[in-house]
């Protein structure tokens, strides 16, 4: 009983995809892709500059011929936020490795909800289709 109101409760209280004013963040530089992930019918990429990290959304689709995303590799995307972590304040209290932040969660479809990860902020960019760049001005930047 207990676990069908954790469910309950995590699947009711999770943020839904929304674009407001307020998550139109775009952001331009050079991300090292350092690992590559997927949930559903998604690819989580995680990427980094050098002051932070993010993970990064890109729906599953099938295109041949194309610049694939490699780990390692240095790429330029656009990427716009999709969640906000707050930053630490000091004040936090000590939570269990197994304890689920319901509020720290990106709803993207009925069956998809990404979750963020401390410091880690999840984004999605159109300069990604599927684990293709397809960029702004070419490929990647260095391999």
């Amino acid at each position: 009983m207990k676990r069908l109101l954790i469910i309950f409760l995590a699947i009711t209280s999770c943020k839904s995809f929304k674009t407001n004013q307020k998550n139109d963040l775009i952001i331009k530089s050079a991300y090292i892709v350092y690992k590559i992930d997927s949930i559903n019918n998604f690819y989580l990429i995680y990427a980094k500059d050098k002051k932070q990290r993010y993970k990064i959304i890109s729906k599953k689709i099938a295109i041949y011929n194309c610049n694939k995303i490699k780990l390692d590799s240095s790429y330029s995307f656009n990427l716009k936020l999709l969640s906000v972590v707050s930053k630490p304040t000091g004040n936090e209290k000590i939570i269990p490795v197994n304890y689920m932040d319901m509020e720290r969660c990106v709803q993207i479809d009925n069956e998809t909800e990404i979750y963020t990860e401390p410091s880690i902020e999840v984004y999605s960019s159109k300069s990604i289709k599927g684990l293709c760049f397809v960029g702004h001005n070419g490929g990647t930047l260095s391999n």
